[in-house]
């Protein structure tokens, strides 16, 4: 009997534990999703006034 008690609090450290990595795992993508966005959108609008720069130079804008 008192093994049956012992192991049922295992099960459930191990599913907390299990839990706990899972959540760990997806906030550490969500970081790093939300990382390559910004960067990805700060090169964009660089090279988009870039490539504007000599029509505002000139005057046409």
């Amino acid at each position: 009997m008192k093994q049956k008690e012992n192991k049922e609090p295992r099960r459930v450290y191990r599913k907390m534990s299990a839990m706990s990595l899972v959540s760990m795992i997806l906030g550490l993508v969500t970081v790093v999703l939300a990382a390559v966005y910004l960067v990805f959108r700060f090169v964009s609008d660089r090279s988009y006034r870039r490539k504007w720069q000599d029509y505002e130079e000139c005057g046409l804008m």
